[in-house]
């Protein structure tokens, strides 16, 4: 297990920052549609992150880290090398990690 660390981690870590992510996406929405019915919770944003983390985020991360892990594991399989399944696992974790963070962030920049 200790020669999958590297791609493992770097799975379990992107994920949990799309985890962030769809968290901060999602409050933010929140606090549109319901400034559109009347009320304003523009004050509380980090605190309805940080207490609605288990509906959102944590949902979005276990959905990613599964994803990418179950991805890198049919990879070696595929690859009959380890550093190659690695490298591009990696490779692709980040980069559709970044490229969801770019899309999302107009969802929730006013709040940051």
């Amino acid at each position: 297990m200790q020669q999958h660390t590297k791609a493992m981690s770097t799975c379990l870590l992107t994920a949990l920052f799309a985890g962030f992510v769809t968290q901060l996406m999602t409050i933010g929405g929140f606090i549109r549609w319901s400034a559109v019915k009347g009320n304003d919770y523009s004050n509380e944003f980090w605190n309805l992150v940080a207490t609605s983390w288990a509906e959102d985020g944590l949902t979005m991360f276990l959905i990613w880290g599964a994803i990418s892990l179950a991805v890198y594991f049919i990879l070696i399989r595929l690859t009959k090398e380890k550093e190659t399944a690695e490298k591009i696992t990696v490779r692709i974790s980040i980069i559709l990690t970044v490229l969801y963070a770019i899309f999302m962030y107009p969802n929730f920049r006013d709040y940051l």
